[in-house]
């Protein structure tokens, strides 16, 4: 077995367990299940190459911008975890905030003029942007969850991903409800 085979096969059982996780926790508070799905994500995401990615001394930036009660749940469960083998940094941003280099942001509560100014601010840069509001996915959110029927999915927006340099691996892909 090719090393790729090895990797797509170890990915392909990574992804069963997180839909089975996904599926056990939906009867769980919801923001546990999508701060967990967080780092299940980077799992088949390759940022590009960068000078400090690859340094295992720098730390994994996950800012949130926006209200949300994931904030607290992701400092909950990172404090003493690791993403892409790194320490994680969770920063709390205000909508007015610049956003400064960070490799995923969760876009909480904002109005649809605050999230187009918060995507244009980091339009081309190689940043996961993640939320849970509707209609997100559609206007740039590369990741945006789902909650219908007690049940956790999500979307993917596939153009912006690329034009922010991010890789999507097609396991993850296949598992989306919707691709943009």
């Amino acid at each position: 077995m090719s090393r790729k085979e090895k990797t797509d096969s170890r990915n392909k059982i990574t992804l069963i367990i997180l839909l089975i996780c996904i599926s056990a926790y939906s009867q769980y508070d919801e923001f546990v299940v999508k701060a967990v799905y967080l780092e299940k994500f980077t799992r088949f995401i390759t940022w590009p190459e960068r000078s400090d990615f690859n340094n295992q001394d720098s730390v994994f930036t996950i800012s949130v911008i926006g209200k949300t009660p994931i904030t607290q749940k992701l400092n909950e469960i990172y404090t003493n975890y690791l993403i892409k083998n790194k320490k994680v940094v969770i920063l709390e941003l205000a909508a007015s905030d610049s956003i400064p280099e960070t490799d995923l942001l969760f876009i909480g509560n904002v109005k649809a003029k605050e999230l187009d100014q918060i995507l244009a601010s980091i339009a081309g840069r190689p940043v996961l942007t993640l939320s849970d509001s509707p209609g997100f996915g559609r206007k740039g959110v590369i990741i945006n969850f789902l909650y219908t029927d007690d049940k956790i999915s999500f979307e993917i927006n596939k153009e912006v991903a690329d034009q922010s340099g991010l890789t999507i691996s097609y396991l993850l892909l296949k598992e989306a409800t919707r691709i943009y």
